[in-house]
């Protein structure tokens, strides 16, 4: 049971955190999903309930497909990973001063920063996710994004690295998530400072 109007009491910063997952569904499930948050940013900012119950089923039903074909995450559920490796060391590091929903945002950044570099993805694709993004970060930032070495501290020790490189998920242009276990810690610094840059400069 979904009791949608719960929303309407929550703080500013927890909505837009609550944002950050939905619009993270919305961007990954594919280009037409990903022009419809767009499309209705505002008004979900603005707490527009017949938006926000809408995204809600759209979001349930995305992450429902992947949970049936995987209930135990071993497989293809692991996606849903996306931007979480990098999403869980900003929250970490700011010691839950940005929550877990604008750290996943701002985790999509850094992800898509990799993507590029390594030729995944189009700077023109990351930049419109980054203007997508932009409107729920508008929250004070810790400083902790602006020190890689503290970040990717925060990632080695998180429970799904199994090694010394870094395992992440990657999107490409084409909406498809690939899994990753060679990303180096020079990427990931290069990802960091590029989100740092993009807060600043919003």
């Amino acid at each position: 049971i979904i009791y949608a109007d719960f929303f309407k009491t929550l703080s500013r910063k927890d909505l837009l955190s609550g944002l950050g997952e939905v619009v993270k569904f919305n961007i990954i499930a594919g280009e037409d999903t990903m022009c419809s948050v767009q499309r209705s940013l505002d008004s979900l900012i603005n707490c527009d309930m017949a938006e926000i119950k809408k995204f809600i089923q759209s979001s349930l039903m995305f992450k429902k497909a992947f949970i049936e074909a995987d209930e135990f995450d071993r497989n293809e559920r692991i996606k849903l990973n996306f931007a979480h490796t990098f999403g869980h060391a900003i929250e970490v590091s700011s010691h839950y001063e940005i929550p877990h929903g604008t750290a996943v945002a701002m985790g999509v950044i850094v992800a898509n920063a990799i993507s590029v570099k390594r030729g995944l993805m189009s700077e023109t694709f990351a930049k419109k996710v980054e203007t997508i993004i932009a409107p729920i970060l508008d929250e004070d930032m810790s400083d902790a994004i602006l020190n890689p070495e503290i970040l990717i501290a925060a990632i080695r020790k998180d429970k799904k690295q199994v090694n010394a490189q870094i395992t992440a998920i990657l999107l490409d242009s084409d909406y498809k998530l690939h899994l990753f276990s060679d990303v180096q810690a020079d990427e990931v610094t290069e990802g960091f400072l590029h989100l740092a840059s993009f807060i600043k400069n919003k």
